[in-house]
């Protein structure tokens, strides 16, 4: 039986490993397991189906069935499943300080993981955080919550990310992961601490990157520590990355902690001069670009100043679709969209106000302008595309939308 001195530590957040350590100084002795000349793929897939799938003891028919699933895959499965243990054992040998017999232990037409040998498992650990972080205060949740999303460094045990059991497992163990992140933000903005939210989120959201509740967090946060440029900045990013990827705008609440920084920026101590300064190089510029929200709150606007007799505007729509013969990319489709936003800037007038609606469109607020006349800036920007992008593979639909009373 494995003596008290050592324990084994084994990982399976962000990749597989299993090593021993000294309890005296926690110091590793031995080597890290698999290493990089190791025996068959199954060999390893069958110690972390031993060591994390919910049978505690698995039936040589429940192993065959996972290893081999397709019938007939292999000749004589029961005799190949105890070579596969006999390599198995083997390879854990290496560990130096422990019998592979010792931990992988048969009996009764079964096999199974020896749970008496001393072993801190991250996922049990990350477990029983979770679970213990469910009562008490903030003050005694918050290092539980800190611990295990520490021990999470990435998908549970990527390399086996086909395995049905493993994908349900994965599933679980990240919810449970950007739950605790969620709950230890809320907590630290409870007692003031926006710069370890700003670390938090920061590294969450490589796990991350799509999580509303995150990307608010970190707005907030940035917008705390004075960082209100990086706080705008940020969101804008996010809202650009939703359209292009999920073809979606960021949610109601990221919305609103984005238009809290606006409405909370410090503009008191500027002069008279440096304001007219600033509204005139945003006037300067063209053809005004804003996020979709302020385009509805902008359309709004206009629409009312219509039906009061005040102004005429014409709402159009640009939509980027791929040409006869020419398969959809979406890599280029996105540069061109980048593109697209420039050439719609050069080509409207001043006064004139446009945004990303979609991945594939803009929608325009054309100023001053009939549903007679509202033609000519659409056919602007065509001209300007194709000698723009005359070979891009990609056409554009302009179209005239009415104005809602």
């Amino acid at each position: 039986m494995p003596g008290k001195d050592w324990y084994l530590k084994i990982a399976s957040f962000g990749g597989f490993s299993v090593r021993a350590y000294s309890h005296a100084d926690e110091n590793p002795i031995g080597p890290a397991l698999p290493g990089k000349k190791t025996w068959s793929r199954k060999v390893w897939y069958l110690v972390k189906y031993l060591l994390f799938s919910e049978t505690k003891t698995a039936t040589v028919s429940e192993l065959v069935d996972h290893i081999w699933p397709r019938e007939g895959s292999v000749a004589d499965p029961v005799r190949s499943l105890r070579l596969l243990v006999y390599r198995a054992r083997q390879e854990l040998d290496k560990l130096g300080c422990v019998k592979g017999s010792d931990l992988i232990v048969a009996g009764d037409g079964s096999y199974r993981w020896n749970r008496a040998v001393p072993a801190e498992i991250d996922a049990d650990v990350f477990k029983r955080c979770y679970r213990d972080s469910r009562s008490g205060g903030d003050a005694s949740r918050l290092p539980l919550l800190e611990k295990a999303i520490r021990l999470y460094g990435g998908p549970f045990l990527p390399e086996e990310a086909s395995a049905p059991w493993v994908m349900v497992l994965d599933t679980y163990y990240h919810s449970k992961y950007t739950a605790m992140c969620l709950e230890a933000a809320a907590i630290d903005q409870r007692l003031g601490r926006p710069w370890d939210i700003l670390d938090l989120c920061g590294r969450a959201l490589i796990m991350d990157p799509y999580e509303d509740g995150l990307h608010t967090a970190m707005i907030r946060a940035l917008a705390e520590v004075g960082a209100v440029k990086e706080a705008k900045k940020h969101y804008l990013a996010t809202a650009e990355m939703y359209r292009n990827s999920l073809d979606v705008s960021p949610g109601r609440e990221m919305t609103e902690a984005y238009e809290a920084v606006l409405k909370n920026e410090d503009t008191k101590s500027a002069d008279a001069v440096s304001i007219q300064a600033d509204l005139d190089q945003v006037c300067a510029s063209g053809a005004f670009y804003c996020e979709y929200d302020a385009f509805k709150r902008l359309y709004c606007l206009k629409r009312e100043e219509c039906s009061r007799g005040g102004i005429q505007v014409q709402l159009s729509l640009i939509t980027l679709f791929p040409a006869a013969g020419h398969p959809p990319d979406d890599g280029r489709q996105k540069k061109i969209m980048l593109r697209m936003k420039e050439i719609i800037a050069a080509s409207l007038r001043k006064g004139d106000i446009f945004s990303r609606y979609s991945a594939t469109q803009y929608i325009l607020l054309l100023q001053f302008t009939s549903a007679e006349n509202g033609v000519f800036p659409l056919n602007r920007i065509q001209r300007n595309y194709q000698k723009d992008l005359p070979k891009s593979g990609y056409l554009l639909q302009c179209k005239i939308l009415p104005i809602g009373s």
